[in-house]
């Protein structure tokens, strides 16, 4: 067992190049699966403001950023989730004492225009300049494996699998996970995965424009 050890703490990181005819495609499956989940996030922050709005009633000394927080937590939402509806009632950066009431302009839906989705531990990154996707997991302990558990990251990797790949399409995921196959050396990074020629060849990309 790897556990407590730096085995343990994981990352992953790389830019895919799509194909062009594809793109808008491969965007909008990752779409329909992310809008759902705001739409729900919505429904559960109104939810979480009337219940700590209805429990304030009468109480001079009453702690609302404490109460969102522990509302918000028995939903058991994902990391992302929590934080789009704790910001929509307490703003980052704001000091405000009492919640404001969650907008639906908190939580809008993913678009053509859209380029980043933040999901928790995770950043997927979409340049519709260049046709690309780029993926983030931050280390951490077991980073890798929760991040590619998150449904959005599910559908992006589905989709990137869907792809019919052309001759200048294509990348890789580079990670520290060890590979047997292809770890020569301790905690240097390693190809997690593999998509299209360019993959195969071992293409990497430079940042996401």
């Amino acid at each position: 067992m790897n556990d407590g050890n730096s085995t343990s703490h994981t990352w992953e990181e790389g830019t895919i190049k799509i194909p062009n005819p594809q793109w808008k495609i491969f965007k909008a499956k990752i779409n329909r699966v992310f809008n759902p989940i705001v739409e729900k996030d919505f429904y559960y922050a109104l939810k979480v403001y009337e219940l700590v709005m209805r429990e304030s009633k009468g109480k001079r000394k009453f702690s609302f950023r404490r109460e969102v927080i522990l509302r918000t937590s028995e939903f058991n939402l994902r990391a992302d989730s929590v934080a789009r509806i704790e910001n929509s009632m307490f703003p980052v950066g704001s000091e405000r004492k009492r919640p404001l009431k969650p907008k639906k302009k908190n939580f809008l839906p993913a678009t053509n225009r859209t380029s980043i989705f933040e999901l928790g531990n995770s950043i997927i990154l979409l340049s519709n300049k260049n046709k690309t996707f780029g993926w983030v997991v931050k280390e951490g302990v077991h980073a890798v494996e929760e991040a590619h558990s998150h449904p959005v990251a599910a559908a992006a990797f589905q989709a990137l699998s869907d792809v019919d790949w052309n001759r200048n399409s294509g990348g890789v995921i580079l990670s520290n996970k060890p590979k047997e196959t292809e770890a020569p050396y301790k905690n240097s990074p390693n190809i997690a995965k593999r998509f299209g020629p360019l993959g195969e060849k071992g293409v990497l990309f430079g940042t996401v424009g």
